[in-house]
């Protein structure tokens, strides 16, 4: 064989690792973007949710396990969101509590006999 071929077919191989290189590169930006983008979303929903912020050490944890992240972040979506008020109780309660135990005793006792006597 001459030495002209095997330049080009040389040639050829490195391009061709060139572009897989390129491909994978490619691949692994788009994958550590989607990560990054979970790990975020995850900070800020904790964040939301209990007012403080994770540590670096959890969120480098969480980045390093995918399955881990992406079951973090599935709870999160399930149960994340803001609480509705669901209104106020209808009416305040008519008797007084009581303040002491003879009290509380007392009251026990009344309701009891009321009950009896219905």
């Amino acid at each position: 064989m001459s030495a002209d071929l095997l330049y080009r077919v040389a040639d050829v191989l490195e391009k061709t690792a060139a572009y897989i290189d390129g491909i994978e590169s490619e691949k692994t930006a788009a994958e550590t973007a989607r990560r990054d983008a979970a790990l975020q979303e995850v900070a800020s929903k904790y964040t939301q949710a209990t007012g403080e912020s994770l540590d670096s050490a959890e969120l480098s944890k969480l980045a390093s396990d995918t399955t881990a992240l992406e079951t973090v972040q599935k709870l999160l979506t399930k149960t994340s969101g803001s609480v509705e008020s669901l209104g106020r109780p209808g009416r305040a309660s008519a008797s007084p509590q009581p303040t002491t135990k003879a009290a509380a005793r007392q009251a026990a006792y009344d309701r009891f006999a009321a009950f009896l006597q219905n």
